[in-house]
């Protein structure tokens, strides 16, 4: 996972690189855009790492199940990583990523601050990581075969195995639950 994360960095570090190198007059080239699509992409990406961070945040703390708490770890580390990575890209086109996040998931985790902890604590927790990396993977996949941005698109198809990895560990947790 960590690998990825790294390449993900180096991709968008040589799409800055392009973008603020390209000062040649000689060899004038276009600089790379985002349009609506690449923007609303950015935008939900944002809302879901917010969110996420948030949730796994709570489990991290109020999990009993020390395999919850290391996932919860490990989910904040990277979705940490990857908003880090979001920001840079926003950054590069001046773009004003939300501050908050999914709103469902906030709901859930209110929720969940209100459940006793425990077993049903953490497998509440899990199901519901589960549900929500299978409703994130339909938008990683659809940027990464849509996204007019060749920096936007490679990010989104580089992450794509680090959400399936993160997704099959819910599903093997959940099931020891």
């Amino acid at each position: 996972m960590k690998k990825s994360i790294w390449m993900v960095m180096i991709g968008l570090l040589t799409t800055a690189l392009f973008v603020a190198c390209d000062n040649n007059d000689d060899n004038v080239q276009p600089k790379p855009t985002l349009d609506q699509y690449d923007i609303n992409f950015l935008n939900k990406a944002t809302q879901q790492n917010r969110a996420t961070i948030l949730l796994n945040t709570l489990a991290k703390d109020s999990g009993t199940n020390a395999g919850v708490k290391q996932y919860a770890q490990d989910m904040i580390t990277n979705y940490t990583s990857v908003q880090k990575s979001i920001d840079s890209i926003a950054n590069i086109y001046s773009l004003q990523l939300p501050t908050t996040g999914d709103s469902a998931v906030s709901l859930f985790k209110d929720n969940l601050m209100m459940m006793a902890r425990g077993k049903s604590f953490d497998t509440s927790f899990v199901g519901y990581q589960m549900r929500l990396l299978d409703s994130y993977l339909p938008t990683w996949n659809d940027a990464s075969a849509n996204a007019k941005n060749t920096g936007v698109k490679n990010f989104a198809t580089q992450l794509i195995p680090t959400w399936t990895s993160f997704r099959n560990r819910a599903d093997s947790l959940f099931g020891s639950l």
